[in-house]
Parts: structure tokens; C-alpha cells; sequence
């Protein structure tokens, strides 16, 4: 299904209603969150106690709140030192490392060295489906389908908090 209103493709989920599939956006809840979380890192707010006061902000669902990893992707990047005025020796992040934290640092990586892919993320536009799959498949040792990790890199990578 293709509906231009929405800016992308539709599903069908549970209640028989249809939703947009947002995968491909650039600034989808996770994303928002991230950013946010940063600026209430940077006001003296813990990592963990950020990360959950800003993604309350976009979704009042319990599961999505919950997302491991979406969070540990923004943790780890956190604890890797490469969030824009984040402190990586804050107690919450010494030793922390994680799967999606790792799979968010070498996407990272993979960004730094693709001058298309950052110009997409610049640009605001929708990324499409291929090129995340693409650079999912690039990105050592990651599971089938990526799970917001990259969603949080694009969100913060296009406000300039990616050190």
C-alpha cells in the first residue's frame, strides 16, 4: 500500500486500523528522544533518567518505553564518549557496553566515510528502506533487522551532538 499522505508505505496492524510504516523516516520517536535526552544530560539529569523522561515525551506505550534497543544504542554512545556534552566516566556509563551500543558506534564509523549517506541525513528527507538496509548490512555481527539503533545515529548525527 502507498498512500504520498503519509510519506511512505501502510501496514496493517492488530485493531484492523492502518498506520504509516515509519521505518524509514528520519526522526521517528527514538530519534526525537535521543536529541532530547542529551539536552537533559547536559542540564545535569543522569543518562538512564534522561533517556526515560525524553522518550516519555513521544509515546505513552509501555513496550515502547521499554525498547531495550533503542536505549542501549544511545547508552553505549554515551559510554563510548560520542554524545556532544555527555561526561563518558558518568557512574551510570563506566563499563557499560552493549550490543546496540556497538552496533550505534560502528554505524557511526560507516556514516563518517559515506559523504551521501551524511547528506541524506542533512537534508531532513526520508531515508529509504534500502539504503538503512544497506547500511545495517555493512555493520559487523548485527542481528536481521536493525531496531531503531540507526534512527538514534541519523536524529543526533543531524543536530550536530555525534562527537
Amino acid at each position: 500500500w502507498c498512500n504520498p499522505r503519509y510519506g511512505g508505505r501502510l501496514k496493517r496492524v492488530s485493531d484492523g486500523l492502518l498506520k504509516p510504516n515509519t521505518r524509514g523516516t528520519l526522526m521517528r520517536q527514538y530519534g526525537k528522544a535521543a536529541v532530547d535526552a542529551v539536552g537533559l544530560i547536559q542540564a545535569g539529569i543522569s543518562p538512564k533518567k534522561a533517556w526515560i523522561q525524553a522518550i516519555s515525551q513521544y509515546t505513552k506505550s509501555e513496550h515502547s518505553r521499554k525498547k531495550v534497543c533503542p536505549r542501549n544504542a544511545f547508552l553505549g554512545l554515551c559510554a563510548a564518549g560520542m554524545i556532544v556534552g555527555v561526561d563518558s566516566r558518568h557512574p551510570e556509563l563506566i563499563g557499560l557496553k552493549n550490543d546496540n551500543g556497538d552496533y550505534a558506534i560502528d554505524a557511526i564509523k560507516l556514516l563518517r566515510q559515506d559523504k551521501f549517506l551524511q547528506q541524506e541525513i542533512m537534508s531532513g528527507k526520508k531515508i529509504s528502506e534500502e539504503i538503512l538496509d544497506n547500511w545495517w548490512k555493512q555493520i559487523p555481527n548485527t542481528p536481521g533487522t536493525p531496531q531503531d539503533q540507526l534512527h538514534i545515529v541519523m536524529a543526533l548525527w543531524q543536530k550536530g551532538l555525534i562527537v
